[in-house]
């Protein structure tokens, strides 16, 4: 949760910044009706922003993979070695959180 917190915030003033401008650039939007109108805003500015939505999910993937070590699983192991007590539901995954943690 750090690593996302401690991103988003070196982001957050870039992206104010851009869709700032990005707004200030943009062509009056001609649309049929006001949710029309509203679609092609979002679409607009989700265009412009993409970019660096794409620069935050590098940094947060190379961030989290350093944690995503064979490693800091035996770690986890060592600590908690049924941590897979409950024989329903898989086995903790980087991709799924921290589901399981609570059987340790």
């Amino acid at each position: 949760m750090d690593i996302f917190r401690t991103t988003l915030g070196r982001f957050a003033p870039r992206l104010r910044a851009h869709l700032s401008q990005a707004t200030g650039r943009m062509a009056p939007i001609r649309a049929i009706s006001p949710d029309d109108g509203a679609e092609r805003l979002k679409e607009r500015l989700r265009h412009e922003i993409e970019p660096l939505f794409n620069d935050t999910n590098r940094i947060l993937n190379r961030a989290n993979a350093k944690l995503y070590t064979t490693r800091n699983y035996k770690r986890e192991l060592e600590r908690c070695s049924d941590w897979w007590a409950n024989p329903t539901l898989p086995p903790y995954t980087p991709m799924d959180g921290a589901r399981n943690r609570n059987y340790c």
